[in-house]
């Protein structure tokens, strides 16, 4: 079945990773509400994430959004080429060490940003030979994100970090309507489904037909009923997936427009 639109968060698993991140980034009644949403697949989430919340922890979250990011990864390295598996797997191990590392005196400091910059090469070999590949789209988006993540960690960082997350936030809103058509679609088709299923259904409710006439409309209701609840689901995943966008849209907008001092 082709795919409706590039699904940027197909792999990754953002849903519980950006709630993990809410959690340590904010009040445990706040992260406990956010999952719960997310999990619900409710899209009141957008009300959870208001702005005041946004502002308050867009600093915060970003150290709690890189770990999860990079403790997520797994997946997506599975699934790659050889050739983009390697220095993908290198980055993230890189990075992964580099946040275990102390970081309080000059020379420690200047260690840990020397391994975070290993990490960001690595990443971007890998970003690099993404190109031509049939999930560049959302590939290219994770490793930007890990990125301006890794990049916001680095002292001096915060400016490359800013353009490699503005890229990101632009990639969400070119997504955004695309996923927005496709649930209007979707739910075009839903009732259409629904209607025909209906229609066949009251030709089984009409006497006198023939044995074969009444098989061929129950099996046509039934087809049809499939697809109703097969659409429903996809439509599902795709209003998640909007939701889910919108809140990292807001969070990446917000860290980008801040000042960020200190480390994460």
């Amino acid at each position: 079945m082709k795919k409706r639109y590039p699904r940027l968060l197909a792999d990754l698993s953002l849903r519980d990773g950006l709630a993990e991140a809410i959690t340590s980034a904010s009040a445990e009644g706040l992260g406990k509400t956010a999952k719960a949403l997310l999990a619900d697949k409710v899209p009141a989430l957008l009300e959870a994430a208001a702005d005041e919340v946004i502002k308050a922890i867009a600093g915060p979250i970003i150290g709690p959004l890189f770990k999860a990011l990079l403790n997520a990864s797994d997946k997506v390295a599975s699934r790659l080429d050889q050739m983009m598996r390697e220095p993908f797997a290198t980055g993230i191990d890189t990075a992964l060490h580099a946040l275990q590392l102390p970081s309080d005196t000059r020379p420690q400091a200047h260690y840990r940003d020397v391994r975070l910059n290993s990490a960001l090469d690595s990443l971007e070999r890998a970003w690099t030979l993404a190109q031509g590949t049939q999930t560049e789209k959302q590939d290219r988006f994770l490793i930007r994100l890990m990125q301006g993540l890794c990049s916001m960690h680095m002292s001096g960082g915060s400016a490359d970090g800013r353009i490699r997350l503005l890229e990101c936030a632009d990639v969400i809103e070119d997504q955004l309507p695309q996923i927005n058509s496709a649930i209007v679609a979707m739910s075009a088709e839903i009732s259409e489904a629904l209607a025909e299923a209906n229609a066949q259904h009251k030709i089984l409710e009409m006497p006198g037909w023939e044995r074969s006439v009444y098989g061929t409309a129950s099996r046509q209701a039934l087809a049809y009923t499939h697809r109703a609840k097969r659409l429903e689901h996809e439509r599902d995943e795709a209003m998640t997936e909007a939701a889910e966008l919108a809140v990292l849209l807001a969070l990446l907008r917000e860290i980008v427009a801040k000042p960020m001092i200190g480390r994460f």
